[in-house]
């Protein structure tokens, strides 16, 4: 495990991946799909009834993650990988923001706009950030 003194870089976080079990990565991939149907509000889009009723992802990640993924545009998914590194390593979300490509912001924006539909009240990505 890494010292609290060690700063997080890429080379220490690649040298913990280096240690972690085949079982410990693929728990890893399924909480980063999991974040990613949360944050994309896959869960709009769900056939299962329960995950529309809890407005979140309630078992597999990847069976919205999997047929859903095309819909989203180049743009959100590398707002989405900013969005992720940023909090990897302690950023702000405005730090975030201001990381990002011109554009992939506020092309997750409004795709989570057209999700929640003209009857919602304005949403934007700085209202979805969730831990």
């Amino acid at each position: 495990m890494m010292n609290d003194i060690e700063p997080v870089t890429e080379d220490t976080i690649e040298r913990e991946i280096a240690k972690l079990t085949p079982e410990d990565l693929e728990r890893i991939r399924k909480a980063l799909e999991l974040w990613r149907a949360q944050m994309l509000c896959l869960w709009k889009l769900c056939p299962k009834a329960r995950c529309r009723r809890a407005h979140a992802c309630s078992a597999d990640p990847d069976f919205c993650v999997e047929r859903f993924a095309a819909l989203v545009s180049e743009d959100v998914h590398v707002a989405l990988d900013v969005l992720h590194d940023a909090k990897l390593f302690g950023y702000s979300y405005d730090d975030a923001c201001a990381l990002a490509p011109p554009g992939s912001i506020e092309a997750y924006d409004v795709w989570i706009a057209k999700l929640h539909g003209p009857q919602a009240a304005p949403f934007t990505s700085r209202d979805r950030e969730t831990d």
